[in-house]
């Protein structure tokens, strides 16, 4: 049987002991830790919820970027502070599970690293307000004739908010299989992250995609 697990990434004692006592009623361990570079990737990953304090957002979104490709952060929730937008953290939104703004409260936080855990991501809100997500770059054709029929199915399922891990379920395949498709899909549209997908395929297909053994 699996543990899940959270890690609280942050240097203020007040707020790790906050998260703490929310988080420790959903997760069976809790970790805290003062940098996201002592975050460790290990066996028990893939139930691993990384909620990241960000009171310097150009460090934290250096090492999330670099972290991007290498580590699924699909289950990695940041947590802004004072004055801090959403749109600051553009080029990693898609890749991690959410972004949430200063006044969330602990409840607030525990409850999202519920449903980042199961697989889903959450894109704020006020970024879908500005003309950041999709770039005008963006192939013209209205269908992605390029990518497999897998990769269509991934993208589907990206396109219903499912993270690797509920697309690794569905489709019967590993979280590393799921990641290959992820880049391909990407590389293949011009886009650099799973929002920039999932908002090209929403808004220039003719219909929506949905794989055929999901179809009833």
């Amino acid at each position: 049987m699996s543990v899940s697990r959270a890690i609280i990434v942050s240097d203020s004692s007040l707020l790790g002991s906050s998260l703490e006592m929310a988080l420790s009623k959903n997760f069976d361990l809790i970790l805290k830790l003062p940098d996201l570079r002592q975050v460790k990737v290990d066996s028990a990953w893939a139930d691993t919820v990384v909620l990241v304090d960000a009171p310097y957002p150009d460090h934290t979104i250096g090492l999330l970027k670099e972290m991007i490709g290498e580590v699924d952060l699909s289950r990695t929730i940041v947590l802004l502070r004072g004055s801090q937008a959403a749109i600051d953290f553009r080029d990693v939104v898609g890749f991690i599970g959410a972004v949430l703004p200063n006044n969330s409260t602990v409840e607030e936080v525990g409850l999202v690293a519920r449903v980042v855990r199961q697989g889903l991501f959450l894109a704020p809100t006020e970024m879908l307000s500005l003309n950041v997500l999709v770039s005008d770059e963006t192939p013209e054709d209205n269908a992605p004739a390029e990518l497999t029929e897998r990769e269509q199915h991934v993208l589907a399922l990206i396109c219903e908010g499912a993270g690797n891990k509920v697309i690794a379920r569905k489709l019967d395949i590993s979280d590393s299989t799921v990641r290959v498709h992820v880049r391909a899909i990407l590389r293949k549209l011009g886009l650099q992250n799973r929002t920039q997908a999932a908002l090209y395929a929403v808004g220039r297909l003719q219909k929506p995609m949905r794989p055929a053994s999901f179809m009833n």
